[in-house]
C-alpha cells in the first residue's frame, strides 16, 4: 500500500515540476498515462520523508512512521491513505509567471506548507490565496531550484467531516488547508490493542483467557473457547455468547485520547483495574488502569507492551469495570421451567403477606391479560408491572445465602406459585429480591427507596 501512495505523490510532484512547462493545464496530477516517461524515479529518487510544520512522516518498507521521539507510536495507515487521496484529487488549471506571484501570496502561507523529501531533492508546496472567481486556489511549488505558481482545483468528492463553509469549493479549500496543517496525532492508531501490536482480529481469534480485576467487582476470568466465566454461571444460568461478542468489540475498539511519549511510572496512582490477556501462543498482554497521573485525574492506561502512557476517555474506560455477571443470562424466564413462557395458558397462585392464595389465569394472547376473582378483579397494570421482573434482566443474581433468606422472609411482599415453582418477593436494602427456592437463586433488582410494585391487596385487586 505504501508503494502505491509513494507513486501517487511522486507522479504528482513530477507533473507539477516538469509537465506544466509544456502548458498541459488540462492534465491532473495523476492522469498522466500518455507521459509515462515522467514516471522516472531517477529524477527525484524514492520519497524518504513527508514533512509537516511540527513533525515528519518517514517512509518504510510497507508503512509510514513518525520521525524522532514518536517513532515507536503506531500510525493508522488508513489515515495516511486518506491524506494522499486528498492530495490526489488536486488538478492544475493554469500556470502563472513569477511576476504575478505577489497577488497569490496568503499572509499565513507558512502555516499551510508541506515538504516532500526525496532521495535527491526536496519539494515544498504552500497554499496561497483562494481565487475570488471559481473557488480554486493558488499553489506555490518550490523544487529547490525554481518556484512555480499554479491555479489548482479540488476535483475530489465533497468533504463532509471537514466542512466549514457553505459552498463546496470553499469547503474543499478549507479541507486542503486542514490537511496541510494536520497535527501529529491525526495519524495515530487510536485503538489501544492495535498500538500494542494486537489487531482486533487477532484479539478475537487468539485470546484464550482474560483475567479481570477492578475496584468495584471481585476478580474473575473469561474463557472464550469454553464460553464460560470463573466464577461460572450459577446453575442453571447460561453464559451469553452475544454478550461476550459485545465485550470483545468494546475492548477491540478501546480508543486512546492522548499519548504521553515521556512519562514517569512512579507518578501513576490509584490503580482502578487490571487485565491480563493470554493468547494461544502463550503471550500475555497486561493493561493497568490508573485514575491519577501526578496532579492529573483521568483514565491512564499503562502496559509493559507500550513504550508510552496513554489516556482513554471515561466512556471507553467503563469496559474495565464490566462485572462478571454481565456475561450471564440473568432473566427468570431463561430458566428451563420458563422456556415456553407466554406460549400457553398459565395458572398462577398469588398470595400477599396478609391474604390467602388467589388463583389467577393468564390466557395465551398477544396483549397481557389476567383473569381472577370477579368480585375484586385483578388490576391489569399492576400485574403487568410485576411480571416485567420475570422477563427483564436482574442487576445481579446470588445463591445459597442463609442470612439473605432470613431477610427475604422478614420483608416478604408476596408469594407466587406456577408450574411447580415458587417465587418469593421481598424488599431488602433498597432492592427487590425475587427468591426461587427450587434453584436457591436470588434475583436482585435495584429499586432504591421507592419500590415500584404494590405491597397491599388493594394495589392488585378491585375496581
Amino acid at each position: 500500500m505504501k508503494n502505491k501512495y509513494l507513486l501517487i505523490i511522486l507522479l504528482a510532484l513530477i507533473s507539477l515540476t516538469y509537465v506544466f512547462e509544456e502548458k498541459k493545464w488540462h492534465e491532473s496530477f495523476f492522469n498522466l498515462t500518455d507521459r509515462k516517461e515522467l514516471f522516472n524515479e531517477k529524477k527525484l529518487g524514492p520519497l524518504r520523508e513527508l514533512k509537516f510544520k511540527n513533525f515528519s512522516l518517514m517512509s518504510g518498507n510497507d508503512f509510514f512512521t513518525l520521525k524522532g521521539a514518536g517513532s515507536n507510536i503506531r500510525l493508522d495507515q488508513t489515515k495516511v491513505e486518506e491524506f494522499f487521496k486528498v492530495i490526489q484529487s488536486l488538478k492544475i488549471k493554469k500556470e502563472f509567471k513569477d511576476i504575478d506571484a505577489p497577488a497569490f501570496i496568503a499572509p499565513d502561507m507558512e502555516n499551510f506548507s508541506l515538504e516532500f523529501i526525496f532521495e535527491t531533492a526536496h519539494v515544498v508546496l504552500r497554499i496561497g490565496k483562494k481565487s475570488p472567481i471559481d473557488g480554486a486556489f493558488y499553489l506555490e511549488v518550490n523544487d529547490g531550484k525554481l518556484v512555480h505558481w499554479y491555479l489548482v482545483e479540488d476535483v475530489g468528492p465533497q468533504p463532509g467531516v471537514y466542512e466549514m463553509n457553505d459552498t463546496v469549493q470553499d469547503t474543499k479549500y478549507q479541507r486542503l488547508r486542514t490537511f496541510f496543517s494536520l497535527p501529529e496525532d491525526f495519524f495515530y492508531e487510536v485503538r489501544v490493542l492495535a498500538q500494542m501490536g494486537l489487531s482486533p482480529e487477532e484479539f478475537v481469534k487468539k485470546v484464550i483467557k482474560i483475567e479481570l480485576k477492578n475496584i468495584t467487582n471481585r476478580p474473575y476470568q473469561i474463557f472464550p473457547q469454553k464460553k464460560t466465566t470463573e466464577p461460572a454461571p450459577l446453575t442453571p444460568l447460561k453464559f451469553l455468547d452475544i454478550r461476550y461478542q459485545d465485550f470483545l468489540k468494546q475492548v477491540a475498539e478501546l480508543r486512546l485520547s492522548q499519548i504521553y511519549k515521556v512519562f514517569d511510572k512512579k507518578l501513576l496512582k490509584d490503580e482502578a483495574a487490571k487485565w491480563n490477556l493470554l493468547t494461544e501462543q502463550g503471550i500475555t498482554y497486561e493493561l493497568v488502569l490508573y485514575k491519577k497521573y501526578g496532579s492529573l485525574s483521568g483514565n491512564f492506561l499503562y502496559s509493559e507492551n507500550l513504550p508510552y502512557l496513554v489516556e482513554v476517555l471515561s466512556n471507553n474506560a467503563a469496559v474495565f469495570f464490566t462485572p462478571w455477571q454481565f456475561f450471564w443470562d440473568r432473566r427468570i424466564v431463561s430458566l428451563p421451567d420458563f422456556a415456553d413462557w407466554g406460549m400457553r395458558d398459565e395458572q398462577i397462585d398469588f398470595k400477599l403477606t396478609k391474604t390467602p392464595f388467589v388463583t389467577l389465569k393468564v390466557p395465551t394472547r398477544k396483549d397481557f391479560f389476567i383473569e381472577g376473582p370477579t368480585g375484586a378483579p385483578p388490576k391489569q397494570a399492576e400485574f403487568k408491572k410485576l411480571f416485567t421482573y420475570f422477563v427483564r434482566e436482574a442487576d445481579r443474581v446470588s445463591s445459597m445465602d442463609k442470612s439473605l433468606l432470613l431477610q427475604v422472609r422478614q420483608g416478604r411482599i408476596f408469594v407466587m406459585k406456577s408450574r411447580g415453582l415458587e417465587v418469593e418477593a421481598a424488599k431488602v436494602n433498597g432492592e427487590l429480591v425475587l427468591y426461587l427456592p427450587k434453584y436457591e437463586l436470588y434475583f436482585h433488582f435495584f429499586e432504591g427507596e421507592n419500590l415500584t410494585i404494590g405491597r397491599e391487596y388493594l394495589d392488585y385487586f378491585g375496581n
